[in-house]
């Protein structure tokens, strides 16, 4: 059976370090392969995670860390709740089956073209300006940060995807329309960012399961076309506030449906 690691560490790697370890391996599902062993190890905040598998395709390395991380943090959970001391994983290095190291980076990078409001890297006068204007409606509202950081965060936790994509699109409906009822506000936000109702639902329908409670493994597709749906009405949303709140042309920004 192969046997493929990821490394990582346990931060803040200050005074205090942590060494803790799974008694036993456990066995655990992986999108696109079944089953998979786990064995975690952390010894001075240093973590690795050994991975048995039926076989090895490189293109596994994302499902395996998936569950790498979720099983990685639920055990440095533990010892937060006992210790009290806020600490958090990061997994850093893929290691294959014959022991070749890959750097892990949290990419998306197919998102990037649904980001129109700004550049990240602006060298223009107007490029500068516009960003500028960006930030400013980021600091202006901290809602409104809280769910740049919350959409942020889909990127590198897929656990969370349904849950964070559901929570921006209630943030920016609130935003939009704070004095409305819920289903009022809605329709203001569809109005802001040229879209359906079901364009909208698709999201808030995913994510109603896991912000109750129901955990249960939602399949990689739609929970990527989620992120995908909220990257592009956050973009919308920002272009709104960029133009000082104006309405956005239908030949700029054609309608979302379904």
């Amino acid at each position: 059976m192969p046997t493929v690691s990821f490394l990582g560490k346990v931060l803040p790697s200050g005074p205090v370090k942590l060494s803790y370890s799974l008694p036993l391996p456990i066995t655990w599902p992986v999108e696109k392969l079944g089953r998979a062993n786990f064995r975690i190890k952390i010894e001075n905040s240093d973590i690795l995670v050994d991975c048995g598998i039926s076989e090895y395709r490189p293109e596994l390395m994302g499902a395996l860390h998936v569950p790498a991380m979720e099983l990685t943090k639920g055990l440095v959970d533990l010892a937060v709740f006992s210790s009290g001391y806020g600490w958090f994983v990061f997994l850093d290095t893929f290691v294959d089956p014959d022991g070749n190291k890959k750097p892990l980076v949290y990419t998306h990078h197919q998102l990037s073209v649904e980001c129109t409001a700004y550049k990240a890297s602006p060298a223009t006068h107007e490029e500068r300006d516009t960003f500028a204007k960006i930030i400013t409606a980021i600091y202006a509202d901290r809602a409104l940060m809280y769910a740049m950081g919350d959409l942020a965060d889909t990127v590198t936790r897929a656990n969370v995807q349904p849950v964070n994509c559901g929570r921006v699109m209630d943030s920016l409906r609130k935003i939009a329309a704070p004095s409305l009822s819920p289903a009022a506000g809605w329709r203001v936000l569809h109005g802001v960012v040229n879209c359906d109702d079901k364009y909208l639902r698709f999201v808030t329908d995913l994510s109603t399961n896991p912000r109750h409670g129901d955990r249960s493994m939602i399949a990689g597709e739609p929970a990527w076309e989620a992120v995908r749906r909220t990257w592009i009405v956050m973009n919308r949303f920002l272009e709104y506030r960029k133009r000082g709140s104006q309405h956005l042309p239908l030949t700029e920004f054609p309608l979302l449906t379904g």
